[in-house]
């Protein structure tokens, strides 16, 4: 390998004409077509050695009559030290450049090959270009290092960098031809342009393939487009919208006009009337990545129980960074308030009669006020105990107890005629200060008329539940005693009785305004009834007194029921062979009101080949299908089948070890009851093993026999 020195001396002198004596001679391959790059890939003559580019100061301009002299060639194989000058060649014209790149350090071979007669240097004019987007082309200069003296060529081609041909730029390639005499050519590359707001990106030229000589520097030339498309606007979709504050979280969108291919950043701040405790947005700064056009912003609402005026988030944009501001740059969302002012009362009718029972209710407010308030109870045809009730920040929603009292007056009224308890409120609270409130809805039982009071008029009891109790007086005095004959439902019992009849309760002049009190509880049958009935518990009055004598009343009573109907099998499945047998019982899971016929059927499923059939599989107590019939005097008495397997002598199967499955349907029906008559059938799963094996049996299994011996 030759070793370069620090001084290059040209060793021969070109004898074609005219002569140069160049200092420094780019680097030739060994034919005449030049393929020289920063890291040449042609075999190169065994006088250079290619080696790292270092800076190196810039060169003394060429004398424009040596066509080997080019500042900053780029293309050629750098030095280890700045060659210094020994001559200067003299030039018969002088290229124009529109930017001189800096030479870098060129190695210094230990000989310098002379270029041929004719031959031409390429190279470009600048190595460095900047194009708008929207100039529509780019022009770019080739020149040589002195006129042609015969026809050369040279292509060139555009090679992307972060500019993409198709997108930024039209791909271009082609040939430049030299005449005799000539010094430059120039090539367009169409430009893209896009609305892209976007960083400055490049591509490259290259040189390359030339003829008639060899490609000096700048061998490249680096191209920047400059992007002319202004920022994407930045700003919210909208300029307001509403919210209410149970919502949670309201997301607000803001948008780029387009989409930038770089991250844009705008910052906002939240003002308006809502305060920090109504909401979790504070100031900050939204990033719209590259590629973006929009994203959301979260703002967390506080669901408070406090009345309130519709309160305002204002969001504005500020200092937009890769964006400007559009319009709307404010967004308003108005935070509706879900709470009310108002009572909450508990239960919302009560019924009370005149002389007693009494009857209560609780209230408490329905949302916090931010001052205590009063609550001032009047009522008509109804006293109240207290009249004033006071909630506090603290204690608006603890409820607090009223008792109810009917005005028992000398007027004869319906029975029941109505009463209500009214509500008005007082505080500084401008939301509770003088609000209308709720009523009490009040039905008395008047006393006034001979009447038989029962309360409540309507009760619910549960079969297995727990009892329960209405109270009974009379709303007169009477002149005689008056014997009160109370008949239950057959689905209720009074007072503790284990089987429904009658009882009686009396009343005299003296006690006829002593409350009775009756219990009540369900009978727990056995029979299925529907999720719940309704039955009456009938009160007769007798008496001399011909005001009471004959009067009536009743107190609806809704039973709800336990007792769910259904076909009860002792096994889940049974597993037989063929000629086995098994047994399992069937009963009713409730009492029927009438008889209930079931129907046990067997049903093939997937049978295993085309011999296995529904019928003669198995037998039910003999017999191919089975009927038992249930009362409501045996229906929970279990009642067996017996499940034969017929054991034939056929392999249905085609394999010993292989099992089918027979389903037993159950299929209740019934003439009287409709719950029992409209149930699903029920499944019973047999699986049945096969025990046949179709072989040939032969006998004997062997045989002797002797040549020229009997058979």
């Amino acid at each position: 390998t030759p070793t370069p020195t620090a001084t290059p001396t040209p060793t021969a002198t070109p004898t074609a004409t005219p002569p140069v004596l160049p200092t420094a001679t780019p680097i030739r391959t060994a034919t005449p077509l030049r393929t020289a790059t920063p890291i040449p890939t042609a075999t190169l003559t065994p006088t250079t050695i290619p080696t790292v580019e270092t800076p190196s100061p810039s060169p003394p301009p060429p004398s424009p009559t040596s066509p080997l002299l080019r500042p900053s060639a780029t293309a050629t194989p750098t030095r280890t030290a700045t060659p210094s000058m020994t001559a200067t060649p003299t030039r018969t014209a002088t290229p124009v450049l529109t930017a001189t790149p800096t030479r870098t350090a060129t190695p210094q071979p230990t000989s310098t090959p002379t270029p041929r007669p004719g031959e031409s240097i390429f190279f470009f004019a600048n190595a460095n270009l900047s194009v708008n987007e929207n100039a529509g082309t780019l022009t770019v200069t080739v020149q040589l290092g002195a006129p042609a003296e015969q026809t050369v060529r040279v292509r060139y081609e555009t090679v992307n960098g972060s500019a993409i041909a198709g997108s930024d730029y039209t791909t271009t390639t082609g040939q430049l031809t030299f005449a005799v005499g000539e010094r430059q050519k120039m090539f367009t590359v169409p430009m893209i342009a896009d609305d892209l707001y976007e960083p400055a990106e490049t591509f490259t030229l290259r040189l390359f393939n030339p003829e008639g000589g060899f490609i000096g520097l700048p061998s490249t030339a680096t191209v920047t487009i400059i992007d002319t498309s202004l920022p994407p606007e930045v700003s919210f979709t909208g300029a307001s919208s509403t919210a209410e504050e149970g919502d949670g979280i309201v997301a607000i969108t803001v948008s780029l006009s387009r989409i930038s291919a770089v991250d844009a950043r705008v910052s906002y701040t939240v003002t308006g009337t809502a305060d920090l405790t109504d909401h979790g947005l504070r100031n900050g700064t939204i990033v719209i990545p590259a590629g973006v056009r929009s994203v959301r912003l979260l703002v967390p609402l506080s669901d408070d129980p406090q009345v309130e005026l519709d309160e305002t988030i204002v969001i504005r944009l500020t200092a937009p960074v890769d964006a400007i501001l559009g319009e709307p740059t404010a967004h308003t969302i108005t935070v509706q308030d879900n709470d009310q002012a108002g009572i909450v009362l508990q239960p919302t009718r009560i019924d009370i009669g005149e002389g007693g029972p009494d009857g209560t209710y609780t209230i408490r407010l329905s949302s916090r006020p931010i001052a205590p308030v009063t609550i001032t109870l009047s009522g008509v045809q109804v006293t109240t105990n207290p009249t004033t009730l006071t909630f506090t920040p603290a204690t608006w929603d603890t409820p607090q107890t009223v008792i109810v009292q009917a005005i028992d007056d000398q007027v004869a009224e319906p029975s029941p005629h109505t009463g209500t308890v009214f509500h008005t409120s007082t505080s500084t609270d401008p939301f509770y200060q003088g609000l209308s409130l709720s009523p009490l809805a009040v039905r008395i039982a008047d006393n006034d008329t001979a009447n038989i009071i029962a309360l409540p008029f309507s009760i619910t009891v549960a079969e297995g539940g727990p009892e329960t109790t209405y109270q009974v007086r009379l709303a007169t005095q009477p002149t005689a005693n008056v014997t009160l004959t109370i008949t239950p439902s057959v689905q209720v019992l009074l007072n503790g009785q284990t089987t429904p009849a009658p009882i009686t309760l009396v009343f005299t002049p003296a006690n006829w305004n002593v409350v009775q009190t009756v219990t009540v509880r369900a009978v727990d049958d056995l029979i299925d009834e529907g999720i719940s009935t309704v039955v009456q518990i009938a009160h007769v009055a007798s008496s001399t007194d011909i005001f009471y004598n004959g009067l009536t009343a009743n107190v609806d009573v809704t039973v709800i029921d336990n007792d769910l109907a259904g076909i009860v099998l002792s096994s889940s499945n049974l597993t037989l062979t063929e000629g086995d047998t098994d047994t399992y019982t069937v009963r009713l899971n409730s009492q029927p009101i009438a008889p209930v016929t079931i129907q046990i059927t067997p049903e093939i499923v997937a049978p295993a080949s085309p011999l296995i059939t529904s019928s003669g599989q198995v037998l039910l107590n003999g017999q191919p299908t089975l009927t038992l019939t249930f009362t409501p005097a045996n229906w929970n008495t279990p009642q067996s089948v017996t499940v034969q397997v017929i054991d034939d002598q056929v392999d249905e199967t085609f394999d010993s070890a292989t099992t089918y499955l027979v389903h037993l349907r159950h299929t209740a029906s019934s003439v009287s009851d409709e719950i029992y008559n409209s149930l699903p059938p029920v499944l019973l799963p047999v699986t049945i093993i096969e025990n046949d094996f179709a072989n040939l049996i032969l006998t004997p299994t062997s045989l002797t026999v002797a040549e020229g011996g009997p058979a």
